[in-house]
């Protein structure tokens, strides 16, 4: 209940600054009041050029902090499920004794071998990137 009251009166604020910006620039441009009103055009070819710099640059900052995220967060939520599903295990382990399980071989099919195959890859490569990180 307190983070919806935070955001909404952090909001408020938000819009009463912008307003209140607003009100002081119109004060200042009411005693101000010049005739003269010189605004220079830059080159469209320099800033088209300046802008695809800037989009490349951002974009890929915005990617690396993205998957860099992403991971850390994908980490930290398998340790809080590791935890979470050891504390289950311990309990049903006590309360609950085990009956055994009669099991066959059965041979996978292609596609499941496909499958695996494909997330060994995908493995590998989180794998770097944890790496990477530091983490594990």
């Amino acid at each position: 209940m307190q983070l919806p009251l935070i955001l909404f009166f952090g909001s408020l604020i938000g819009i009463i600054v912008m307003i209140a910006r607003k009100l002081l620039y119109l004060q200042t441009k009411e005693m101000q009041m010049t005739e003269e009103f010189l605004l220079e055009i830059p080159n469209l070819e320099e800033v088209k050029i300046n802008t695809l710099k800037n989009i490349k640059k951002y974009g890929f900052v915005t990617l690396v902090i993205s998957l860099r995220l992403y991971v850390l967060s994908i980490d930290f939520i398998k340790e809080k499920t590791k935890q979470g599903s050891n504390k289950i295990k311990n309990y049903f382990h006590k309360h609950f004794p085990k009956k055994e399980k009669v099991t066959g071989s059965k041979e996978a099919s292609g596609f499941l071998k496909t499958i695996s195959e494909y997330k060994k890859k995908i493995d590998k490569i989180k794998h770097r990137i944890k790496q990477e990180e530091g983490i594990n």
